[in-house]
């Protein structure tokens, strides 16, 4: 496959459209392929959103996006490798890939129809970060029938899934609360 290498993927969007990310299937440490498709917002398009923190810009990786070299942060990157289905490919709204960054009348005019975009995905995936022991024992916890004094000895494990960045976000709140 002949990579292109420039940025100019994004096409202009017109009035009442976005974009949606097509992640294709694959293996978890398989490269990132995705395409991009203008859709209606106000049609009835099944697809899925992504609430995460964007993390450092700094720290970025790359997927192919129809056919581009196209940079991700590694937080992106990771949530994308653990979203993605083996068998079939999956319909994504993820701001960073969808929203032309470099663009920024583009960016006025979609991060208003955020609330939009977000009631009518299907489903709403709530990103913390990569899974650690931590985390994976405060889910076991809460899975658990919790008394007090478990509640009390494991407030710490607790409180490092709530001391998460993405619980800091200003648009968590429009996110997840108007997600279905």
């Amino acid at each position: 496959m002949d990579l292109l290498t420039d940025k100019g993927i994004h096409r202009p969007l017109t009035e009442d459209r976005i974009r949606l990310l097509t992640l294709l299937p694959g293996l978890l440490n398989d490269p990132i392929y995705g395409e991009l498709e203008h859709v209606s917002l106000s049609a009835k398009h099944t697809y899925e959103a992504l609430s995460y923190v964007w993390g450092d810009a700094s720290d970025t990786s790359s997927m192919i996006l129809d056919r581009t070299l196209y940079p991700i942060t590694k937080n992106l990157e990771c949530a994308l490798r653990y979203l993605r289905s083996k068998e079939a490919p999956r319909v994504l709204w993820v701001d960073a890939i969808c929203i032309n960054q470099d663009d920024q009348d583009e960016k006025s005019e979609q991060v208003p129809m955020m609330g939009e975009i977000y009631s009518r995905a299907t489903k709403v995936y709530a990103w913390l970060g990569e899974a650690d022991r931590q985390i994976n024992c405060i889910f076991d916890i809460l899975q658990d029938d919790l008394d007090d004094d478990i509640l009390h000895e494991e407030f710490n494990w607790l409180r490092a899934l709530y001391m998460r960045p993405y619980w800091r976000r200003v648009w968590i709140v429009q996110e997840l609360v108007l997600a279905k």
